[in-house]
């Protein structure tokens, strides 16, 4: 055996004892990452500490997400990925509007594909809504202004009566200086 078969012997089992130190770094990394994220740690956290890629942290923190059972809301974030924040501003517009996950299902399947259309009649009876209140306000007008003349009528149906009774007054005054007259030639 030469010199060179030996190096060469030597150099493929330095390169599988660095590769089996490498998978064992690996796995010792891989099981602190998920001891510090049973602890609550975040990504950030672990990469930080671990000295480790994005990449690497990621990788570990799905792992870690399957073995805890979390593997649904894993695959949820893989399918979503950066619409995210569309969700989240959908789940907080609805609990701020009171609706549960219920009221939001049913919305979305009276709207499915009638959007357009419920947008127009949407629009349209806004229209109606403002036309009734323009209305309203005119038959208020209308109202005010049958009133305010009723209100005069009554004024003037007051007046009337009382001038009757001034005109009956002075009348029977007439009548009363008539019969005295009358009564004052039979004595003559």
């Amino acid at each position: 055996m030469s010199f060179r078969d030996i190096g060469s012997i030597v150099d493929k089992a330095e390169k599988e004892k660095e590769a089996k130190e490498g998978r064992t770094q690996q796995m010792h990394n891989s099981t602190q990452a998920y001891k510090l994220f049973s602890e609550g740690k975040t990504l950030v956290q672990v990469a930080i500490t671990l000295n480790i890629r994005e990449d690497e942290v990621t990788q570990y923190y799905r792992e870690y997400c399957t073995l805890t059972q979390l593997d649904d809301l894993n695959k949820i974030h893989q399918e979503v990925k950066d619409d995210i924040w569309y969700y989240v501003n959908l789940y907080r517009s609805a609990k701020s509007a009171g609706m549960s996950v219920r009221h939001v299902n049913s919305l979305l399947m009276i709207t499915n594909n009638n959007l357009p259309s419920l947008k127009h009649k949407y629009e349209s009876l806004k229209r109606e809504v403002n036309s009734k209140e323009s209305e309203k306000q005119n038959l208020a007008k209308i109202i005010q202004d049958y009133n305010d003349q009723v209100v005069a009528l009554g004024r003037r149906f007051d007046s009337y009566c009382l001038s009757c009774q001034q005109e009956g007054a002075k009348m029977d005054e007439l009548r009363k200086k008539e019969d005295e007259r009358g009564e004052s030639c039979k004595i003559f």
